[in-house]
């Protein structure tokens, strides 16, 4: 059930209340992060609450998701400059997280890949180079999607997951 409201409430998170203008291309990239934190994270735990005889599994197995995030995928889009990074690389990185996690933890991932692709339009060809936008928005979702498997994991045993609440990105 929180899987399907996430997914509802995401196009509106992501639109805002700005009355249908245009966001500015840093506030979008706020957003993908929080709405992929929030994904993954209620995604996750989602998952182990459906079944709870194979939560430790998945929480193994969403541990393991965050390091090839953090160690494999986000020093491309870190320390690469904008001609370097391709779709083909964002295509690698999804296929590296795809061979090694559970399909537990892979749904949550994918809820959170869904929240990037109402924002985000990747290139056709998997060798055309991303623009600094579509760069950082895709770093966010990485960035995201670590940060709430890691709140799913920090909130075992406790299950607090609190009332709902707008998380709307604060401007800097």
């Amino acid at each position: 059930m929180r899987g399907l409201l996430v997914v509802l409430l995401v196009p509106a998170m992501l639109a805002g209340c700005n009355g249908g203008a245009a966001l500015a291309p840093e506030d979008i990239v706020k957003g993908i992060k929080v709405a992929a934190k929030g994904a993954a994270r209620y995604g996750l735990q989602y998952a182990m609450d459906k079944e709870p005889a194979k939560a430790d599994e998945i929480a193994k197995n969403a541990q393991l998701a965050v390091e090839i995030i953090r160690k494999n995928v986000l020093p491309v889009f870190a320390g690469a400059s904008t001609a370097d990074v391709l779709r083909s690389a964002v295509e690698k990185a999804l296929e590296e997280l795809g061979s090694k996690l559970k399909p537990q933890v892979l749904s949550a991932i994918q809820l959170a890949i869904d929240v990037l692709s109402t924002r985000v339009n990747l290139p056709e060809n998997p060798a055309d180079k991303l623009d600094p936008q579509t760069k950082a928005a895709i770093a966010a979702f990485f960035e995201g999607a670590a940060d709430g498997i890691d709140g799913a994991l920090s909130a075992i045993g406790k299950r607090d997951i609190g009332p709902p609440k707008l998380a709307w990105p604060k401007k800097a």
